[in-house]
């Protein structure tokens, strides 16, 4: 009967039915009585629902059965990494490593724990020692690339994407992520937009590299070909919030200052604490007062408002206050009424 319930559960598991691989662990606890190898395989099928609490309940009490299996604590690994507990990860796959430090796969996920701390010249190290111990995974390159990224470190990056192509010539954000190295590097715009493209040719909903190709345009000046590819991202995703508040500054920058205001306004809704996206709101009702006399208390009274959130918004963060403080005084030297009334009623030079 045992056999058979494992036999269940194994082929549950394999075919994605984790409900159905809980309930046969279930059955075996209450037939068999404790056993770690089975808490650990109910432990990662919860996991795999999502139900990480329920889940470290059961590969801690799997390690009180045996302490002394690498794969228990890479498993409560994993599980941790999911609930953003990179700390206690870390701690988990080291004394999975510390056990059994044969597994590529151990050091490769203590690794992307370093990284989300920003730890990435102990990343590198971990994807270093997951490369020596399994050349052939396209992931543990595209990984350190990504860390070197973060480091600056663009012409070592590049190397690494490279390989990362070689080893798997489909990988779609191994491309997208060479076209960012090759941007920072100043490679021709050419070889930059070739690999955009062959990310977007291998994943046409890789926002990613829609992003990323827009970007490039914009910073290059050419606005119309960055306004083209910002649309084609916003269909793709009509809730990107980044899409919505890039192309409301190309829009700014095209002199399109209604739709722009609009795709401000929209990028707000979708996140109402982006504080960037009031500054540039601010920005582009100030130029659009210059124009238009009219509508010039409206939009006075609009851009204090937007101001105001910005600032409640900044006050959360000293480097956004910092930014907030050179804004205000920028445009208050500049003579815009709305900013001068701001920094009268809230007291700032």
């Amino acid at each position: 009967m045992v056999d058979d319930l494992l036999k269940l559960a194994d082929e549950a598991f394999d075919n994605e039915d984790y409900e159905k691989a809980i309930e046969y662990c279930d059955k075996l606890i209450f037939y068999n009585g404790d056993n770690e190898e089975v808490y650990n395989y109910r432990g990662l099928a919860k996991s795999n629902l999502g139900k990480y609490k329920e889940a470290l309940d059961d590969f801690n009490t799997a390690l009180k059965l045996d302490n002394n299996n690498a794969d228990i604590y890479y498993n409560k690994g994993v599980t941790e990494y999911h609930m953003g507990d990179y700390d206690k990860a870390i701690e988990d796959y080291t004394k999975s490593i510390e056990l059994d430090n044969s597994i590529d796969d151990v050091y490769n996920n203590r690794g992307l724990c370093y990284s989300a701390l920003g730890d990435f010249e102990k990343a590198i190290e971990d994807f270093t020692y997951a490369i020596e111990l399994n050349n052939e995974d396209s992931q543990y390159y595209y990984n350190r690339g990504l860390a070197k990224d973060n480091l600056e470190d663009f012409k070592s990056a590049l190397d690494d994407y490279d390989k990362a192509i070689e080893i798997n010539p489909k990988y779609s954000n191994a491309y997208n992520n060479r076209g960012n190295a090759k941007a920072e590097l100043n490679y021709d715009e050419e070889d930059i937009i070739k690999d955009y493209d062959k990310a977007i040719e291998l994943d046409n909903n890789n926002i990613n590299a829609y992003f990323n190709k827009a970007l490039y345009y914009d910073i290059n000046e050419n606005y119309e070909q960055a306004l083209n590819i910002y649309n084609q991202l916003l269909e793709i995703d009509e809730y990107y919030i980044e899409g919505y508040g890039n192309r409301a500054l190309i829009l700014y920058k095209l002199n399109k200052y209604e739709e722009s205001i609009k795709d401000c306004d929209k990028a707000i809704e979708l996140d109402s604490k982006y504080w960037l996206l009031y500054l540039n709101r601010a920005e582009i009702k100030l130029e659009v007062a210059k124009k238009n006399i009219d509508d010039l208390k409206k939009l006075n009274d609009e851009v204090f408002e937007d101001i105001k959130k910005f600032y409640e918004l900044a006050l959360e963060d000293e480097d956004n206050l910092n930014e907030f403080n050179n804004f205000v005084s920028e445009l208050a030297n500049e003579g815009f009424e709305a900013v001068i009334k701001f920094c009268k009623e809230y007291k700032l030079s």
